[in-house]
C-alpha cells in the first residue's frame, strides 16, 4: 500500500491534492503530513544562536504511515483505529478551538497513535503558495519566534496557521 501512495504521491501537481487519511484497520493508517521551509536557529561553537533566513523557500508534503512505538511495552494502547481518530480529532481541532484541549490529551497519551515513519515530495514553494501567503512568511521570518526554546513548554504554538508543520 505505501508503495501505491508514493506513485500516487509523484503523480500529484500541488501538495493540496494529497488524501488525508486512509486506515485499513488490519493493515494501516496513513495520514498526510506537509512541512514548510522557514528561518532557523544555526548554533556557533559557544553555542550562540543566530536566527538565518531560508535562502529558498519549499514545501515537502507526503504520507506516513503509523506503527506501535518500538520502546514503549507490550501494554501500549496503539492501533491502526486510534491513530485514525488522533489525527481526524487534530483535523477537526484546526477548525474548532474548542476540541483542542481534547485532541492534546489524546496526543499525549503515550503510543497511541504510534511514531510516523513515510516519503515525502519536495515542491518548489512559489510554485504552489499565493504571493500574499509568501510575503507574510518573509514578514515571520524576518525574525525569531517568540519564546524560542529547544524545549516546548507549550503546545498552544502547535495550532498556529502559521507553524512550520501543517498536521491535521
Amino acid at each position: 500500500m505505501s508503495e501505491g501512495l508514493t506513485a500516487e504521491l509523484n503523480g500529484l501537481d500541488h501538495p493540496r491534492e494529497l488524501l488525508d487519511l486512509i486506515c485499513v484497520s488490519d493493515l494501516g493508517t496513513w495520514t498526510s503530513m506537509r512541512a514548510l521551509t522557514r528561518g532557523y536557529h544555526e548554533f556557533d561553537l559557544n553555542g550562540a544562536a543566530t536566527w538565518k533566513v531560508p535562502s529558498s523557500r519549499s514545501v515537502h508534503a507526503g504520507y506516513g504511515l503509523h506503527r506501535k512505538a518500538e520502546h514503549l511495552n507490550a501494554d501500549n494502547p496503539f492501533t491502526n483505529v486510534a491513530a485514525m481518530v488522533v489525527d481526524l480529532l487534530s483535523r477537526i481541532g484546526r477548525e474548532r478551538p474548542g476540541l483542542r484541549p481534547i485532541v492534546n490529551y489524546f496526543r499525549a497519551v503515550p503510543g497511541l497513535a504510534g511514531n510516523s515513519r513515510g516519503s515525502t515530495r519536495t515542491w518548489l514553494a512559489e510554485a504552489v503558495l499565493s504571493r500574499a501567503v509568501l510575503e507574510e512568511l518573509a514578514k515571520l521570518d524576518s525574525e525569531p519566534p517568540p519564546g524560542f526554546s529547544l524545549i516546548r513548554d507549550s503546545d498552544d504554538r502547535q495550532w498556529s496557521e502559521w507553524g512550520p508543520f501543517f498536521e491535521g
